[in-house]
């Protein structure tokens, strides 16, 4: 039976040696000591293999540059790594790694600790912001407070989740509405085409020569969105009846008479606007029911009244609406 050529053990055995004498001259992993990088010192960016990529903190920097460098034993499998940072200065970390893997029978583990030092610079992207650099500016309008402010938001959760080079180097109200000056028109454009599905409304697409670069026009694109002033979903009063709207699409609107025998119609934003919105709709509490007849309590006296639903309603839940004097209740369907 063979038996290790440096120690004598016997098997199992991997190229005649033994699993000691296997660890005791072979490293798990490989990595440079000192490991040099370069980082981002705003945004804690790393550049790497010519690329800038962002991270939360210097340790998550510093931990993406380790991973980066590093290089497991060639045919081992099963890695497992556990890595702690400490910081020595501002431009060096230690970083100490435990790492287990299996190379043909043998489990192996070991230590490892290197040195990472790292060279400042400013990123492209947090170079453009600093220089106000944008591509395009994205225009929100509307009558309507409420509507501007959630438009706003999603505005800005559209920027924050983007890659890094997505930013935003104007985020400020001005007369009539709210102006974003953004790095990246495609996203300007994608984002104003999100407004316009999620709320209607129109948009308008301008663009201006501001200069060349290599012989081309370099552009600037301007984007206004106009938002309506009522939303689908909401209801309003028209001749003493109350109409719901169900869709917008760009400047044309789909109503609902919700009071009275049902109608359905098609109607323009513009006109629909002028009407004064009613609610926000209250749930109603069913106390009772038999057939068609509703004993119900109204949101708004707090007294009971009793109701008839429309012939061949098959809906669970009914909604109030408070007008001047008076309660419309809707028959949800």
């Amino acid at each position: 039976m063979k038996s290790c050529i440096k120690c004598g053990n016997q098997p199992p055995l991997l190229d005649l040696i033994c699993q000691d004498c296997f660890s005791e001259s072979t490293d798990l992993i490989s990595i440079p000591n000192p490991v040099k990088a370069i980082c981002c010192k705003r945004c804690f960016a790393s550049h790497i293999s010519g690329r800038w990529d962002r991270h939360k903190n210097m340790k998550d920097s510093v931990e993406h540059i380790f991973l980066h460098n590093l290089s497991w034993l060639k045919d081992s499998t099963n890695h497992d790594l556990t890595l702690s940072i400490k910081t020595l200065d501002d431009n060096s970390y230690r970083v100490f790694a435990e790492c287990s893997g299996s190379i043909s029978e043998f489990n192996l583990s070991s230590d490892f600790e290197t040195e990472v030092l790292v060279k400042f610079q400013v990123c492209e992207n947090c170079s453009r912001q600093a220089g106000g650099y944008f591509e395009s500016t994205l225009q929100l309008r509307s009558k309507r407070k409420s509507v501007l402010a959630s438009a706003i938001e999603k505005v800005r959760n559209e920027i924050s989740s983007a890659p890094p080079e997505i930013f935003s180097t104007m985020d400020a109200p001005v007369r009539g509405g709210h102006d974003f000056q953004l790095s990246s028109t495609d996203k300007a454009r994608t984002i104003a085409r999100l407004m316009i599905n999620s709320y209607g409304g129109s948009v308008k697409e301008a663009r201006k020569v501001v200069g060349k670069k290599l012989g081309r026009d370099v552009l600037r694109h301007t984007f206004g969105v106009r938002l309506p002033s009522i939303l689908v979903g909401e209801f309003f009063t028209r001749n003493d009846e109350i109409w719901k709207v169900t869709s917008i699409r760009k400047r044309k609107v789909d109503i609902a008479r919700v009071t009275g025998k049902p109608l359905r119609e098609s109607s323009e934003l513009e006109l629909i606007e002028k009407y004064p919105i009613v609610g926000p709709a209250e749930d109603v509490q069913i106390i009772s029911q038999r057939n068609q007849e509703f004993q119900v309590l109204n949101p708004f006296t707090l007294k009971t009244e009793d109701l008839r639903s429309p012939d061949g309603w098959s809906g669970e839940t009914i909604s109030a609406l408070h007008h001047i004097d008076s309660t419309y209740f809707v028959w949800n369907d």
